[in-house]
């Protein structure tokens, strides 16, 4: 019994290291996520936020990159609402598509929240494109823009 007992404390000892050093990665990992991040959210490059959601994929930051991302392809689809109709429609399905990604991993809290508003946006704003078509065509093709 006491041969047991003495092998059993180092393995013990080397489970609570390893256990202490994998914490720590982890932790530096999703430090460097949302620094990722951040430097992201100050660049005037929206492809950065790709970077952050491919590179850190599984962490909080790029969940909260991703969300981004489909933020920004429905900004521009709103956009192109009211310049160009025929792109509108594939970027708001974009949008809609990357909101509906995100809510597969059942995200939590405000990110649930913006995920799923965002895609009702989205959806409203692609089954919209359709009516609009129509209203125009009734009006003898005309722009009211111009």
């Amino acid at each position: 019994v006491t041969g047991v007992q003495t092998c059993a404390l180092p393995i013990l000892v080397l489970a609570a290291v390893a256990w202490m050093w994998l914490n720590q990665q982890r932790g530096a990992l999703e430090s460097q996520s949302w620094n990722a991040y951040i430097s992201a959210f100050n660049s005037d490059d929206p492809g950065a936020f790709a970077a952050v959601s491919r590179d850190h994929n599984g962490s909080a930051a790029a969940d909260w990159a991703r969300l981004i991302q489909a933020e920004l392809a429905l900004n521009e689809g709103t956009r192109l609402l009211f310049a160009d109709r025929n792109q509108a429609t594939p970027k708001l399905q974009e949008a809609a598509d990357a909101y509906g990604g995100l809510l597969v991993s059942h995200p939590k809290g405000l990110l649930a929240e913006r995920a799923t508003f965002g895609l009702a946006k989205a959806s409203a704003s692609v089954d919209a494109v359709g009516p609009l078509e129509s209203a125009r065509g009734r009006l003898g093709g005309a722009d009211p823009r111009h």
